[in-house]
């Protein structure tokens, strides 16, 4: 819903009271996803992120003048975090954009937001020399990887595991 809300023919149509309520929608459900990430991971915020951004393209604000759309526009395209400043440089924009009208969310959490982990895109090789464009993530600790291996042993038995940690 999310995305098809933020659809430029839709966006049209708002005026921009609509669309500041409609801000302040995205705001509410995304302080209801912080308070189930294991629900809505990293895709969750993305959508809402990626909605926000059009929203504010859509009153013809110049984005790269409020935001660091080097960093942003990787995120909202392919989920690729490579600075957590990306969540604060959004919000502050949405703060901007709705000034003085925000209405106050209780608590708005930010804790799935600071606990996502940073990555980046580059090329890794696999043992027999195959180059893969893969996604690299910040350190992880033990439990983190012993979780993401049992999820994906899980939900992809079938899938040859490569350890690239040092692990067994």
């Amino acid at each position: 819903m999310e995305l098809f809300l933020c659809n430029k023919e839709i966006l049209s149509q708002l005026g921009t009271d609509e669309k500041k309520d409609l801000m302040n929608e995205y705001r509410l459900k995304k302080s209801e996803k912080n308070t189930l990430p294991d629900l809505y991971k990293n895709n969750g915020f993305q959508t809402i992120y990626l909605a926000i951004v059009k929203l504010l393209d859509s009153e013809k604000i110049d984005l790269n003048q409020v935001l660091n759309m080097d960093l942003v526009t990787p995120y909202i395209t392919t989920g690729i975090l490579k600075s957590r400043a990306i969540f604060k440089e959004i919000n502050n924009s949405v703060s901007n954009y709705l000034s003085g009208n925000l209405i106050p969310i209780s608590e708005e959490s930010t804790y799935y937001e600071d606990n996502i982990r940073e990555s980046v895109q580059a090329n890794v090789y696999t043992p027999k020399g195959y180059v893969v464009y893969a996604t690299i993530e910040d350190e992880m600790t033990e439990t983190d990887r012993t979780n993401e291996d049992n999820y994906y042993s899980s939900n992809y038995p079938l899938a040859t595991k490569i350890n690239t940690y040092g692990g067994a």
